[in-house]
């Protein structure tokens, strides 16, 4: 009996409906894919400036050469300061703080690890700006 049992739950499984059988009246989960930094070729962060309500996102790509990871930054950046669409690549220093930097290498903002959730920027003075990971 429990051989025909397996059997029946095998053939169901293999076409789709056996999970859809055996948890009736379970509540649905959507599967989540966990990432390490390791296998990811993407991160994003959220670009918050102070006082404005308003937000960005900002995609380092993990490609690096040269110490330098290139960066995107959503053209909504742009309206929260300006010079944000000149940033194009990332650069993490030794003591943590991040820089985006200009393709002529001019550092365009420079954020350090603030509480622990998010970078505050040190540079430049004004805006005062808050980058999260997503």
């Amino acid at each position: 009996m429990k051989l025909a049992y397996l059997a029946v739950m095998g053939a169901l499984s293999a076409i789709g409906a056996g999970p859809s059988l055996m948890h009736q009246g379970a509540v649905p989960v959507e599967p989540v894919a966990f990432h390490s930094r390791m296998d990811m070729d993407t991160e994003s962060y959220q670009l918050r400036v102070v006082g404005q309500e308003q937000a960005c996102s900002v995609v380092l790509r993990d490609d690096f050469e040269g110490g330098l990871a290139s960066l995107d930054v959503a053209p909504s950046c742009a309206r929260l300061f300006d010079r944000l669409s000149e940033a194009h690549f990332w650069r993490e220093e030794a003591d943590g703080d991040i820089l985006f930097v200009a393709n002529d290498g001019r550092t365009i903002a420079q954020f350090f690890p603030g509480d622990g959730v998010a970078y505050e920027s040190v540079k430049p003075l004004m805006p005062l700006m808050m980058l999260t990971e997503l």
